[in-house]
């Protein structure tokens, strides 16, 4: 329940400290915060065995959450991006001349790609194409997903790191954003590793087949 505490404490102090609507700008950490501190990470805890808010739903049901929460995070995610690029635009700023815009959009385009991706997993016609297991597509999927929750995390770090950031959150406040980042990772790699990789005992078994 601690990840479920950070995301919804994290997102919103965010948004506070953003003062969304006030400007453009404010809208970009805003959605960004809602997209990858919230609805990401509540799509992949969908399906965690042990903190799941979903957890006595069927499979069925928890599997159009995670398409849903996914849907809404990728949406909010571009609309974030939109955002500041417009007012960059506006205020006649170059575009992706930090880390954090260049890896962040990086970061963007992997997030759009794993969400399409993932549909080959519910369209098994298509799957069956590929020539690829359901249970190996569903194990890439996953583990695919971690290295792109890391490399968002990667993403919101250097934009604590940011002008606009470093003079609006500080003190305590600010190691405390730091923080969030990591212990929400650590948490979807706990779940991928646990509930996605073929644990050591079930590969012999595989293999003596």
């Amino acid at each position: 329940m601690v990840a479920h505490f950070v995301c919804i404490l994290f997102t919103g102090f965010i948004i506070y400290k953003a003062d969304i609507g006030s400007s453009l700008f404010s809208w970009h950490p805003s959605l960004m915060a809602l997209a990858c501190s919230l609805f990401i990470v509540q799509a992949i805890m969908v399906f965690n065995s042990q903190s799941s808010l979903l957890m006595k739903l069927s499979r069925k049901t928890r599997v159009l959450a995670h398409r849903v929460l996914s849907f809404l995070g990728v949406t909010c995610a571009w609309l974030a991006f939109l955002a500041i690029y417009t007012n960059k635009n506006n205020n006649n700023k170059a575009h992706f001349t930090t880390w954090h815009g260049l890896i962040g959009f990086i970061a963007l385009l992997y997030m759009t790609a794993q969400s399409c991706g993932g549909n080959l997993l519910i369209y098994t016609s298509l799957l069956s194409k590929t020539g690829i297991k359901w249970k190996d597509m569903k194990m890439y999927h996953a583990t695919s997903g971690f290295v792109l929750y890391v490399l968002i995390c990667g993403t919101m770090v250097l934009g604590m790191f940011s002008n606009w950031f470093v003079k609006t959150v500080t003190g305590t406040s600010w190691y405390a954003c730091l923080a969030c980042p990591a212990i929400l990772s650590l948490v979807v790699m706990q779940q991928v590793t646990q509930n996605n990789l073929p644990k050591p005992g079930n590969r012999k078994v595989e293999e003596k087949k």
